[in-house]
């Protein structure tokens, strides 16, 4: 995954043409999709009114996306998304854990794994659970003997 860098200003003019205020040039919706696939962060906002638009430009660079066959999600998932509709602020978070599984299973089946991948992610995602869980007893041990005897074992 690539390294989030700070937020990118895009403003959109009446003429709905984009705007990239650091490059100082006008930018497409693919030109956009390229900076977020590059770990860029961007906040669109529309230069009459001010208001924040970041998400519909978004909706529109997955659109354009589907529209030249390259799906970013598949259509169960946009399902679950028109589903959220207004719930999304309560208990979005577990729908959104839900809903990221099955886009990430859907990935899965698509890669050639089999088709007990809900079984391996609950299988993978306990794996990582005891590996931190490792982890965080190690340093606390190593913590603890540097408490210990005051030097840097």
């Amino acid at each position: 995954m690539p390294e989030v860098k700070a937020c990118r200003l895009i403003k959109r003019y009446d003429n709905r043409k984009l705007y990239d205020t650091e490059e100082k040039r006008y930018i497409s919706l693919r030109g956009i999709a390229t900076l977020i696939r590059g770990g860029q962060e961007v906040v669109v906002l529309d230069n009459v009114t001010g208001n924040d638009i970041t998400a519909q430009t978004l909706a529109k660079i997955i659109i354009d996306e589907g529209s030249r066959n390259l799906p970013l999600l598949q259509a169960d998932s946009l399902h679950e998304l028109v589903r959220w509709g207004g719930k999304v602020m309560t208990g979005g978070a577990q729908q959104l854990s839900h809903s990221l599984d099955r886009v990430l299973e859907g990935s899965l089946k698509r890669l050639g794994f089999g088709s007990n991948t809900r079984e391996d992610v609950v299988r993978l995602r306990r794996k990582l659970e005891e590996l931190e869980s490792q982890v965080r007893r190690l340093d606390s041990e190593v913590s603890h003997e540097h408490n210990d005897d005051g030097t840097n074992a």
